[in-house]
C-alpha cells in the first residue's frame, strides 16, 4: 500500500517494440521496505519521424548502374524508388544518377503539391538538453 509522503523509486525501461509503439516497463518500488507497488506495461505512440540529410547524393555519376544492371534485387530496389518518387514528387532519381543533370527544378503544385509543402514546413526537431529537458 503507498500512503501521502512514501518515497518511490520508479523505473521505466523500454524493452520492445510493436506496430511501430514503444513498450515500456513500468515498476514502482516503497523505499522504505522495497516493496513492489506497481508492476506494468505501457505502448507508447511514437511521434512521427524523418531524418532528412541534405548534399549527400552520389559521388559519381551512375553510382550504383553496375548493380541496378547485374541484380534484379537491386533492380527491382532502385525501380520502387523511381515509382514512388515519380509518383509522389515528379522526378525521376535513376535518371539523376544515370544522366547526372546539372539543373532540375521540381514543382509543388495542385493539392498533391500543398500536401508536400505542408508537411514540409511542419518538420520539427527535438533535442535533449544536458539537464534532460526536451527542448524543440
Amino acid at each position: 500500500m503507498v500512503l501521502p509522503n512514501d518515497d518511490l523509486e520508479v523505473k521505466l525501461q523500454h524493452v520492445g517494440m510493436v506496430a511501430g509503439r514503444k513498450i515500456i516497463k513500468v515498476e514502482a518500488i516503497k523505499k522504505e521496505n522495497e516493496e513492489k507497488v506497481l508492476l506494468g506495461e505501457a505502448e507508447i505512440e511514437q511521434p512521427v519521424t524523418a531524418y532528412v540529410f541534405t548534399g549527400q547524393g552520389s559521388q559519381e555519376q551512375g553510382m550504383g548502374m553496375e548493380l541496378y544492371a547485374s541484380s534484379p534485387v537491386a533492380k527491382d530496389v532502385w525501380d520502387r524508388a523511381d515509382t514512388y518518387l515519380m509518383d509522389n514528387y515528379g522526378f525521376s532519381i535513376t535518371n539523376i544518377v544515370k544522366n547526372n543533370p546539372k539543373e532540375l527544378t521540381i514543382h509543388f503544385g495542385g493539392p498533391r503539391g500543398k500536401a508536400i509543402r505542408a508537411n514540409y514546413m511542419a518538420m520539427t526537431f527535438e533535442t535533449v538538453a544536458a539537464d534532460g529537458s526536451i527542448k524543440s
